[in-house]
C-alpha cells in the first residue's frame, strides 16, 4: 500500500501543476517521494538558470542616430529577481503538493532545487 502512494505521488504532482511557467523555466515535471514514515513528499526541481531574467531593463530611441539602444538591468536587481522568481516557484510547488493530497497524508514537503 504504501509502495502504491510512493509512486502516485509524482505523477499526481505533475498533473496538478496549474501554474504556468515562462519559457526557460523548468521542462520537466517536477521529481516528488512520497516518505511514509515522517508523512513528508520530497520534491526534486530542476531550477531555471539565472538567464531567464533579462539583462535589459528598457530600450532607450536615440532620435539622432535613428537607433535604438537597450538599458542594462542593474545586477543586483537582477539577482534579486532570480531569487524572489525561485522561491515563488518553491512555494507554488509546495502548494501544489498539499492540493494534490486528497488524502490528508502529507505533514511536510521538503524542496530540493
Amino acid at each position: 500500500m504504501r509502495e502504491a502512494r510512493r509512486r502516485r505521488v509524482g505523477p499526481r504532482l505533475g498533473a496538478s501543476r496549474k501554474a504556468v511557467y515562462p519559457e526557460g523555466f523548468a521542462h520537466r515535471p517536477p521529481r516528488a517521494l512520497y516518505r511514509p514514515e515522517p508523512r513528508v513528499v520530497v520534491v526534486d526541481y530542476e531550477l531555471p538558470p539565472q538567464s531567464v531574467i533579462p539583462v535589459e531593463q528598457g530600450f532607450k530611441y536615440v532620435q539622432r542616430r535613428n537607433e535604438i539602444h537597450t538599458v542594462a538591468r542593474p545586477v543586483k536587481e537582477t539577482k534579486e529577481r532570480y531569487a524572489r522568481s525561485i522561491a515563488m516557484v518553491a512555494l507554488r510547488t509546495i502548494h501544489e503538493v498539499f492540493a494534490a493530497d486528497e488524502a490528508g497524508l502529507v505533514e511536510g514537503v521538503t524542496f530540493n532545487g
